[in-house]
This record gives C-alpha cells, sequence and structure tokens, in this order.
C-alpha cells in the first residue's frame, strides 16, 4: 500500500474518528497548496483552471477531486443555528464561475489597477466564484489559491492567515444567498449577496507586493 492509498482509506474508514480524519486531511492538503503556490497550475481563472487545482489538492484523497458535485434541488451549508447560505445549483456553477473569468480577462486579470480598485474587483469575483461552489468539499481552500494566483499575477499578496476564521467564514456567508432560520426549521426571510464585510477583509487580506 502506498502512501496515497493509505491516505484514502484513513479518510474512507468508518473506524476513524471525524477530528483525526480532519486533522490528517489538513496536513496534507496544506502541504499540497504550498507546493501549488510554489509552482503554480496555469490557466485561465475559469471552471476547467479551478478544477485542476482541485484535483491537485485533493487527488487520491476523494473521488469527488476536481468533479463537479451532482445537482440536487439546492446546495446549502449552516453557518450556525441561525443563518444558512444557499449556493447556486450545480447546472449553473460552471456558467458562473467560466462567467467570471471572462470579466477578469476583459479587464486584463486585474494588472495595472490601484489596490483600492483591485479589491473591489477582486472581491466581486471572489463572491461569485464562492457562491457558485462546485465541488462537493474542498471549494474554499482551491478558490483561495485560484485567487491567490489571480493577485500574485497582478502584483498582489492575498492572504488570509490573520483573519478570524469565524469572520471570514460569516463574510463569505454575506456575500452569497443565504437565509435567516425561523423556529422549526422554516425559513424567515432570503437576503441577497452583500459584499461589504468580504470587502472589509480583503482590504486587510490584500497587500501590495514589495
Amino acid at each position: 500500500m502506498n502512501d496515497y492509498e493509505y491516505a484514502h482509506n484513513v479518510l474512507n474508514s468508518p473506524k476513524v474518528e471525524l477530528s483525526k480524519k480532519n486533522q490528517f486531511e489538513r496536513k496534507i492538503t496544506k502541504i499540497r497548496i504550498d507546493r501549488i503556490k510554489e509552482n503554480p497550475i496555469k490557466g485561465n481563472f475559469d471552471f476547467e483552471h479551478l478544477a485542476k487545482i482541485h484535483y491537485a489538492i485533493f487527488k487520491d484523497l476523494y473521488d469527488h477531486a476536481g468533479k463537479l458535485r451532482d445537482e440536487t434541488d439546492y446546495w446549502a451549508k449552516s453557518f450556525n443555528d441561525k443563518e444558512t447560505t444557499i449556493f447556486a445549483h450545480a447546472s449553473q456553477a460552471k456558467k458562473i464561475i467560466d462567467d467570471v473569468a471572462y470579466n477578469i480577462k476583459n479587464k486584463n486579470y486585474l494588472i495595472g489597477y490601484d489596490k483600492e480598485s483591485f479589491v473591489k474587483e477582486f472581491t466581486e469575483a471572489f463572491a461569485q466564484v464562492n457562491h457558485a461552489h462546485p465541488f462537493v468539499d474542498g471549494n474554499g481552500r482551491s478558490t483561495r489559491v485560484l485567487f491567490s494566483q489571480l493577485a500574485d499575477n497582478a502584483g498582489f499578496d492575498f492572504d488570509v492567515s490573520n483573519i478570524d476564521k469565524d469572520e471570514w467564514d460569516y463574510a463569505n456567508l454575506k456575500s452569497g444567498v443565504h437565509e435567516k432560520l425561523r423556529f422549526f426549521g422554516l425559513f424567515e426571510e432570503t437576503y441577497q449577496p452583500d459584499t461589504r464585510l468580504l470587502h472589509k477583509l480583503m482590504k486587510i487580506a490584500i497587500s501590495e507586493k514589495k
């Protein structure tokens, strides 16, 4: 059994505790992400590009690595007991990401923008790709790698390591379609994307290269 087979068996075994699986997976994927940053995966910042990054991070760990998630009525993720993010249908995800890539290309991949203009465009593009959420899992990590590469190409650094994780997650929730919950799990009200908090955090996460 090679290292990849061992890792796959650990992550898919019902006998291994979830916390241990998560620790094990995070160690492996961090090493891979660091390698990708050193040797970026080339592409046009479209779905195909993102899928290659996702595959490189999660290959041999999960069977869904690099694959568009199956269609469902909706795809949601609860942030807390009161709010839930509603992601795009799988049938829409690829088009959303490809449209973002098209817009980025038309803006010369944001090269030559001052920081204020760059952060604004970067935030809106990031929020849309986050809303697409094309994979079963690992969307956040693969999206951050993709956008780190976009920032690097434009002369900026993108680093969220100094941002509180809960605040970052909440900003991402607000930047897409989200719903607040009422008693008995019934939806009370649907809210449209609001990128203001995400934009505020992006100002901290993005810096001009020295």
